[in-house]
């Protein structure tokens, strides 16, 4: 049978799952007509009992048949699983994504045959009962035996928010592994172009919680997992990464303690009404929390600090379909200190884009830094150049630029407003030059310019030296108050414009 899979809007897999999917089959000789492609690269699905599934691409330019020539099916090679466990399943998972393309075999006398397996890296896993009790991944070639014993281990605990027990369940995921390859592999040089999409799903257990706030799973296997809690009220946690120890047959007990309350509150619609299944990010740090149905959500855990909120929606449907309110602040001086807070959605949030004009200036790079400790270097293109913030914003930023040889250097100013208006700045203005006179010997001297600015960092950026020496003249910088220091000594000079100002190093 040979497949195309007509493009959506929301994914291929969403294609399929709707039935946008064309099939044809061949007949005695192999040949195929298939009508309906769209204009440019379309990749088409062989399929034949007993061989490996094929994605290849075709190239239809216009309207009029399109030779595919002849399409090769491979039978690939044959795995054989053994394991520890006497009677189970063995899942061989080629990484293509499918689900339709996982293989399975029964596990008889601890032994299993698994027939045209592609020739790429795969995961095998072995199941006693429900419970996957062994992962492993190989990436040899050509048939081959595969040793996959039981490794997994109970694990139990307990869940606590503050001294109370938590309620709801734990959704359990296990972390992705450098051992399969992932990605999309394009084959060429031959007839056709080939193409492979190599991906695993990472395996999931649920675990609920007893009235304790305690929890079980029979069967997990060694290695990182992330845990996320999911309450009954709503504000689901972010993800916890755990450690399960290699030890076959055996329990471990991992608790998983929650701090009280810290922030709580609502996301709302821009019509009033509660958001469904908002997130709502804490910065620093990024935390991400879920809320309920009804838009409730709660941050556990907070140190004493200043943080930021923000919550986002998906709305498919609409002009915007990716909703987010502004940023909220809020600070806990103590532990235990609760806020509350309603987060609004918007489709036009605050600009966190600045755009910074640098008349006549072309090429370089600008350094913008806001009071919430974000830094940025960004390059500058035909005299522009764009940042996009991240938060935790403050309520000011400044901004220090070298444009075509020029230095700029700015004091603190207000964050809204320069990212409502953007800023200008002529870099041409900087006509000002120090020069450091002395003996050669002298030591290395540090120069903090208008702003606060240290030149040394921002020449490290430049290929120079963080410090500078006697016989250097620094050109080309705005006018303004330097503070010198080598040494035990400090000097603070005025450097005027179209001057040359020359600073004495002593030893």
């Amino acid at each position: 049978s040979i497949s195309y899979t007509r493009p959506s809007e929301f994914g291929p897999l969403m294609a399929m799952a709707l039935g946008n999917v064309d099939t044809v089959g061949t007949n005695d000789d192999g040949y195929f007509e298939l009508h309906g492609l769209e204009l440019g690269a379309s990749t088409l699905r062989a399929e034949a009992e007993g061989f490996v599934p094929l994605d290849f691409e075709v190239q239809a330019d216009s309207v009029s048949w399109v030779d595919a020539g002849t399409v090769e099916l491979s039978r690939g090679r044959r795995i054989t699983v053994r394991s520890d466990v006497g009677e189970g399943l063995v899942r061989l998972d080629p990484g293509g994504g499918r689900t339709e393309d996982q293989l399975a075999a029964v596990l008889t006398e601890g032994s299993a045959v698994l027939e045209a397996v592609p020739d790429r890296p795969f995961r095998v896993r072995v199941y006693e009962g429900e419970h996957v009790v062994c992962e492993k991944d190989e990436d040899g070639a050509g048939d081959e035996v595969v040793t996959c014993d039981r490794s997994a281990m109970r694990v139990v605990g307990r869940v606590t928010i503050g001294e109370r027990p938590g309620d709801g369940l734990l959704l359990w995921k296990r972390k992705r592994r450098s051992g399969v390859l992932e990605g999309v592999i394009t084959t060429v040089g031959r007839p056709l172009a080939q193409r492979t999409i190599v991906a695993s799903p990472a395996q999931e257990m649920q675990a609920m919680l007893d009235a304790e706030g305690r929890y079980r799973l029979d069967a997990v296997l060694p290695g990182a997992w992330e845990v996320i809690w999911q309450p009954i009220e709503g504000g689901t946690q972010n993800a916890r990464e755990v450690d399960v120890p290699s030890g076959p047959g055996r329990e471990a007990h991992l608790d998983l303690p929650y701090g009280g309350v810290s922030v709580e509150g609502i996301v709302v619609m821009p019509d009033g009404q509660h958001a469904r299944r908002a997130s709502v990010t804490v910065y620093p740090g990024r935390r991400t929390i879920g809320a309920d149905r009804g838009g409730r959500f709660r941050v556990l855990g907070l140190l004493p600090g200043e943080y930021q909120l923000r919550a986002s929606a998906l709305m498919p449907g609409l002009e915007r379909p990716r909703l987010q309110s502004d940023l909220v602040s809020v600070e806990l001086r103590d532990h235990g200190d609760r806020e509350v807070v309603q987060l609004v959605l918007n489709d036009e949030p605050a600009k966190e884009e600045l755009v910074i004009d640098l008349r006549g200036g072309r090429s370089g790079l600008c350094f913008v830094e806001t009071e919430g400790a974000f830094r940025q270097v960004v390059r500058i293109e035909d005299g522009r150049a764009r940042a996009k913030l991240s938060p935790p914003l403050g309520d000011r930023l400044r901004i220090a630029c070298h444009a075509d040889g020029r230095f700029v250097l700015t004091g603190w100013r207000e964050l809204l407003r320069a990212l409502d208006r953007g800023v200008e700045f002529d870099p041409y203005e900087s006509d000002s030059s120090l020069v450091l006179a002395g003996e050669p010997s002298a030591p290395r001297v540090r120069i903090v310019g208008p702003g606060g600015w240290d030149l040394g960092s921002l020449r490290i950026w430049l290929g120079g030296d963080e410090t500078f020496g006697v016989g250097e003249r620094i050109a080309n910088l705005p006018s303004g108050e330097y503070t010198l220091r080598w040494g035990d000594r400090t000097r603070t000079v005025w450097a005027a414009s179209r001057r040359a100002t020359e600073v004495e190093i002593e030893e």
